[in-house]
């Protein structure tokens, strides 16, 4: 593969992102109880219920993605409505790669729960990069003094 050394580095100048343009939470992962008691036993912690609530809350409906990321690698946001209707054809990434040759991997978050003060942050992510290629994480992220590091991170599914 072009896009890692061999070392196994990813060259991140040469792998094209596509980031879906609205947010999405993978229904059969949501965050429910029995998610809940996964992630908290996984990260031997309680998960403040206000965190929860909000989290679930942003997350019934869809909300757009605005072009704001920071990002050292290149990236392009990405149709969610033709995203949804290629992937449902049996051969979705064959039907990508012709169409959008440069695109390697298509990420996709939830909104970002919070709690009531502010300072932890629960998001969804998944990450499709081929047909039997791609992984769905939950992330818990807490702020110290004005910045945001990565606490937790639970990796629901892989292939």
């Amino acid at each position: 593969m072009d896009d890692v050394s061999e070392s196994g580095v990813i060259k991140t100048d040469s792998i094209n992102v596509a980031i879906l343009d609205s947010t999405y939470l993978r229904s059969d992962l949501s965050l429910n109880d029995e998610m809940i008691s996964k992630l908290e036993s996984e990260w031997n912690i309680e998960l403040p219920k206000d965190l929860i609530t909000d989290f679930n809350s942003k997350n019934r409906l869809k909300s757009e993605i605005l072009d704001k990321f920071e990002s050292y690698f290149e990236y392009q946001i990405f149709s969610s409505k033709e995203y949804s209707e290629m992937i449902e054809s049996a051969n979705s990434w064959q039907i990508i790669a012709e169409q959008y040759p440069e695109i390697k991997t298509i990420l996709s978050f939830s909104r970002v729960g919070l709690n009531s003060e502010e300072n932890k942050a629960l998001l969804f992510v998944n990450a499709n990069c081929g047909p039997l290629c791609g992984a769905t994480y939950f992330l818990l992220f807490s702020k110290s003094e004005s910045k945001w590091k990565l606490e937790h991170e639970y990796q629901i599914t892989v292939s």
